[in-house]
């Protein structure tokens, strides 16, 4: 039986979900190095490639490792870190072997790049690697990209939370280094549609507010400062339209 894996490959946290179980992680990646004196926690992870290399993910890469920490920052998403964090969230999904089917979404920049058929091409196929020791040999069967904040949009049509009246919807979701901003308006057959003029990507979020800070406790005004002056040059002043703000880190 194929297994269903939904997957957000964020700049912040790796956030996961299956039938059976949901995981999150910082997503954090650096080079492995001999663990001779070690405290092991719950979570750790030591990624090892087809090719022998090896790699700490998540916690266990935030407190130990080679000193070359790095997240996913670059503006591209099929990048060889995004696949290792991608393993690792099969690891924590407790999908090791067999089929499985995936769901993950990107910021409409990187669709309008055509980004995401590249993530799609990398996340598809027969992967085989280790972590902590275990051997790891997935086939992902499909890999279907969608745009994010479409995913919000979706979740709250299906729980029927988009007043029956409303001819337009907005979806604000803020992520660690990329908010992205949807809106949907009800064609005249009564059908939603992704409305492009008004939905795209800003290349801020919740560790990058403009000073370099990496302190969200202190981001959040600074972050609603910057959507508002941002929003409004796509959306109109006279906005009454339902507008939910969803995502997160």
């Amino acid at each position: 039986m194929t297994k269903l894996l939904a997957i957000d490959l964020g700049r912040g946290f790796v956030k996961g979900k299956t039938l059976e179980k949901e995981f999150k992680f910082v997503s954090l990646i650096d080079q492995a190095v001999p663990l001779t004196i070690y405290q092991k926690v719950e979570g750790d992870m030591v990624l090892e490639e087809e090719d022998g290399n090896s790699y700490f993910v998540g916690d266990l890469a935030f407190r130990d490792g080679k000193g070359l920490k790095r997240k996913p920052t670059t503006d591209v998403k099929a990048t060889d870190d995004t696949i290792r964090l991608f393993y690792a969230g099969l690891y924590r999904a407790g999908i090791k072997s067999g089929a499985v089917t995936v769901m993950t979404g990107v910021p409409k920049s990187n669709i309008e790049t055509g980004d995401h058929q590249n993530l799609k091409s990398r996340i598809e196929g027969t992967h085989r690697f280790k972590i902590n020791g275990e051997k790891c040999e997935v086939h992902v069967v499909k890999c279907s990209v969608t745009v994010e904040g479409g995913i919000i949009y979706n979740y709250l049509q299906s729980m029927n939370m988009i007043p029956d009246n409303a001819k337009k919807v907005r979806v604000i979701d803020p992520g660690a280094y990329t908010t992205n901003f949807a809106t949907y308006t009800r064609n005249l057959d009564g059908k939603w549609m992704y409305t492009n003029g008004e939905s795209g990507t800003i290349t801020r979020g919740w560790e990058n507010d403009g000073s370099g800070s990496e302190d969200i406790e202190v981001n959040p005004i600074q972050l609603a400062d910057m959507l508002a002056s941002n929003l409004q040059r796509s959306w109109t002043k006279n906005n009454h339209f339902p507008t939910f703000l969803g995502g997160g880190r």
